[in-house]
């Protein structure tokens, strides 16, 4: 059953690398890092977000949320469905590159 899983799981993922190839090829967009890595870090992040959540867990999850809808706004991503979150569910006006995000951490 384990290797089923990877098996889907991979598959999953070659879909996933290959919608983003031709997201950012359509738009002619250079990403800044590898989009395996893109991937990889927005479901890592996605799922243990969620795990924590479901934990009671709270911490630094406005400010990931905002990196990672800056990150999405500096891929280009102009649907404001992908970067709206149900917190705040009224559209973003302000593009802002992931680059020169800046987050008050304190």
């Amino acid at each position: 059953m384990r290797a089923e899983a990877v098996k889907y799981g991979e598959q999953l993922r070659h879909m996933q690398h290959k919608a983003l190839l031709r997201y950012l090829r359509g738009r002619g967009i250079k990403a800044p890092i590898p989009p395996r890595a893109i991937i990889t870090l927005l479901a890592g992040v996605g799922l243990l977000r969620v795990l924590e959540a479901e934990a009671g867990m709270s911490f630094g999850h406005t400010e990931t949320d905002a990196v990672v809808k800056a990150a999405l706004r500096g891929l280009g991503a102009g649907s404001e469905e992908m970067i709206r979150s149900q917190h705040h569910p009224r559209p973003r006006t302000a593009r802002r590159s992931w680059h020169n995000a800046r987050l008050d951490l304190a």
